[in-house]
């Protein structure tokens, strides 16, 4: 498996860890009181998590910075689409 296979594969798999706590916190919501805050804090940690991986592969290549190429290869996108709001 390629070295971008492996990111990839591992962005999957961080990704259906995501999904499984979403779920294991419907189908145990039901059977746990959690306080609304906590709900909150636990949506909020599955999206930091995969933005922290996303944020570490664009940024790092390995234990080096990935250069400018990468970053803008990113933001420029996410800026097109709108997806970096101000």
């Amino acid at each position: 498996m390629t070295h971008q296979g492996m990111i990839i594969a591992g962005i999957a798999l961080l990704a259906a860890g995501t999904y499984l706590m979403r779920f294991a916190g419907v189908r145990l919501g039901n059977r746990l009181p959690i306080s609304e805050r906590t709900q909150q804090m636990l949506s909020d940690a599955a999206t930091i998590l995969l933005l922290a991986v996303a944020a570490t592969t664009t940024l790092f290549e390995g234990q080096h910075f990935a250069g400018v190429a990468r970053v803008a290869g990113v933001a420029l996108p996410c800026c097109w689409r709108g997806v970096v709001r101000r």
